[in-house]
């Protein structure tokens, strides 16, 4: 969505997180867009009116030829609306997984080379025990201590870590 805007595109976004503050009526019209990206449909499951209006609003923005990007943490089978199930169901697919710890170090490591230095394998070891598990959390924590070895001219050790994230900097 972010990017068909970014390009210009008419687009619309849903999150669905909290179903109570939102009404149903904002699912009518969007056959004029651009794409249609609805979040968090998982919180449909187990409210027929919103399903209903899901499944409308799939059908009219499918007549229209607008592509849709539904996205939540379960997959179609929670829908109880078995016409909207199946919607759900002949879509693409993907489930996306958390990375695994060699893949938060590979990315780390490439990270660091981006930004013009070394890794040490006992500094990714320290910061995947003791920090985030969130890759982007752990990315933004590599700039930060990249600016902070910057400015202390020194390189990124384990003592540098520790020494920042102590620091209250951070």
């Amino acid at each position: 969505c972010a990017f068909a805007a970014d390009g210009g595109a008419r687009v619309a976004y849903l999150p669905l997180t909290d179903l109570s503050q939102l009404d149903e009526a904002l699912l009518r019209n969007l056959d004029q867009t651009r794409v249609v990206c609805i979040d968090d449909v998982d919180r449909i499951a187990d409210d027929a009116r919103w399903q209903r209006a899901v499944f409308s609003l799939y059908n009219q923005v499918d007549q229209a030829g607008v592509p849709m990007v539904f996205s939540g943490r379960s997959g179609p089978g929670t829908t109880k609306l078995a016409d909207l199930q199946s919607r759900f169901s002949a879509a693409l697919r993907l489930e996306l997984c958390a990375p695994s710890d060699a893949h938060r170090a590979a990315v780390l490591g490439q990270k660091a080379h981006e930004l013009g230095f070394s890794l040490g394998s006992e500094v990714l070891a320290y910061l995947l025990a003791r920090q985030s598990r969130d890759l982007g959390d752990l990315v933004t924590l590599l700039e930060a201590l990249d600016r902070y070895a910057l400015s202390a001219k020194r390189r990124v050790t384990v003592a540098l870590v520790r020494e920042y994230l102590s620091s209250g900097e951070c």
